[in-house]
């Protein structure tokens, strides 16, 4: 194999997670030649979700390492899974790679401010917000900041 992808980007964030408020999300990957002259010639990207794909690009004949989303409308904090697999220009496909990123709406960044217990000069100060569930969760994220 000739190439290979380094690292896939979703706005310009490689994280293990990242969160995006666009519903038109970029996607920029790097790649890696194991050969003198290797680049891409094309590429692929399929993104799914918890219902199964909402986008696939198709083989896009670009030696470009960037896309914009332009698929099924995302949902707020649905959690979609973004794989990339490149062909370089000897025609050698590389193993695909996948990212994970979660779309939150802009309206959803809303929240009640949570306050210190108690004020004090010399102690550090810790935030606590205390809930019920109903139900066990199946998984629970943490926005914050």
């Amino acid at each position: 194999m000739y190439l290979s992808i380094n690292k896939i980007f979703v706005d310009y964030d490689s994280r293990e997670r990242v969160l995006t408020d666009s519903q038109n999300p970029i996607f920029s990957w790097s790649v890696h030649s194991d050969e003198d002259g290797g680049y891409q010639s094309s590429y692929k990207i399929t993104v799914t979700g918890r219902n199964g794909t909402v986008w696939e690009s198709g083989e896009v004949y670009d030696e470009r390492q960037r896309a914009i989303y332009s698929g099924e409308e995302l949902v707020s904090g649905e959690t979609y899974t973004l794989t990339v697999t490149v062909t370089d220009n000897r025609g050698a496909t590389s193993e695909p790679k996948s990212a994970k990123f979660c779309y939150l709406a802009p309206r959803k960044w809303v929240a009640k401010r949570i306050t210190a217990q108690e004020e004090s000069d010399d102690a550090a100060l810790y935030f606590f917000r205390g809930f019920t569930l109903d139900e066990k969760p199946l998984r629970a994220t943490i926005y914050s900041s």
